[in-house]
C-alpha cells in the first residue's frame, strides 16, 4: 500500500487548451511506485483525446467521471479519486499547479512523522505562490532542479520578479483518506472551479482543528489572499498554510488567462 496517492483533476475545453499539456507534463514527470500512486480523473471534457492510454502507460490510474454530461466538477473528481485511492492518506493537486519531487519527498516524511494514515485528525496544506505571466516564462528556461530554490528566493526577498501573488493557502491538502470521506468530501453542488475547496476546509477545521485565538467574523470574504487583517474565512484557513511554509514546501501555480 503506497504512503501517498495524489489525486489530479482535469477536463479540456478548446477555451483551456493548455490544460492537456499540463496533464501531459505531470504524466511523465511523476512517477507512481511503492511509496506514491497518481490518479488522474478526468472530468467533463468537450475535446477528444488520448490522455487515459499516456497516462496509463506512464504507470499511473486513469479515472474517468462519466455523471460529468454537461459542466466539470473539480469536486467530483476529486472525490471520485478519494474513493478508487490505495492509500490511507490523499492530497488533492489541481494541473494549473506544480510541486517538486523534493517536495513530495518531505511530504511522505511528514505523513510518517504525523502518522496521518492513523491520526485522522493530522492534516498539512501546502502554501501556494502564483507565478506571473512573465514569471512562468522564465522559470521553464531554469533548470527544474532550481525551481524550489530561485521561487523561494523572490519571494523571501520581497523581490517578486516571477511572482503574482502568494497565499498561505491552497485547495492542496494533505489529509486522511478515511476523514475525507466521514465528512463527505467536496459538496456536488458546486459548479466548475468555485469554494468547494472553502466549502469542506471549513467542515475539515471544524472537526479536527482547535485554535486558541479565531479570526471574527468567519463569514467575511476578503476576496483575496493578501490577508490585511485577522477577519473572514480566509484569514481562518492561513492559519494552517504556515505550517509547511515553515518546513519550506510550497506549491506553484502556472499563469493562465482567466
Amino acid at each position: 500500500m503506497p504512503l501517498l496517492s495524489v489525486v489530479i483533476p482535469f477536463g479540456l475545453s478548446k477555451e483551456r487548451s493548455y490544460i492537456e499539456e499540463r496533464v501531459l507534463q505531470k504524466a511523465k514527470f511523476f512517477q507512481s511506485d511503492e511509496n506514491m500512486e497518481f490518479i488522474f480523473v478526468e472530468g467533463y471534457s468537450s475535446l477528444k483525446n488520448n490522455l487515459k492510454q499516456i497516462i496509463e502507460n506512464s504507470g499511473h490510474i486513469y479515472l474517468k467521471d462519466d455523471d460529468q454530461k454537461d459542466y466539470f466538477s473539480q469536486g467530483k473528481c476529486r472525490n471520485l479519486g478519494a474513493v478508487y485511492a490505495n492509500s490511507k492518506v490523499i492530497m488533492f493537486l489541481d494541473v494549473d499547479c506544480y510541486i517538486s519531487l523534493l517536495s513530495l519527498e518531505k511530504i511522505l516524511n511528514l505523513i510518517k512523522v504525523k502518522n496521518i494514515a492513523q491520526n485522522i485528525n493530522e492534516l498539512l496544506v501546502l502554501p501556494v505562490v502564483y507565478l506571473s505571466q512573465s514569471g512562468s516564462e522564465k522559470i521553464y528556461k531554469e533548470d527544474k532542479y532550481l525551481w524550489d530554490e530561485i521561487i523561494k528566493h523572490d519571494l523571501i526577498t520581497g523581490k517578486r520578479k516571477l511572482i503574482k501573488y502568494f497565499s498561505l493557502i491552497s485547495s492542496s491538502i494533505i489529509v486522511n483518506r478515511y476523514k475525507f470521506l466521514v465528512l463527505g468530501g467536496n459538496n456536488h453542488n458546486f459548479i466548475g472551479h468555485s469554494y468547494e475547496d472553502h466549502d469542506f476546509f471549513a467542515r475539515l477545521l471544524f472537526y479536527t482543528t482547535n485554535f486558541s485565538n479565531t479570526p471574527k467574523a468567519l463569514c467575511y470574504d476578503e476576496g483575496t489572499w493578501n490577508i490585511r487583517k485577522f477577519k473572514g474565512f480566509r484569514a481562518w484557513f492561513s492559519l494552517l498554510g504556515y505550517e509547511m511554509s515553515f518546513h519550506g514546501i510550497y506549491m506553484y501555480h502556472f499563469y493562465h488567462e482567466e
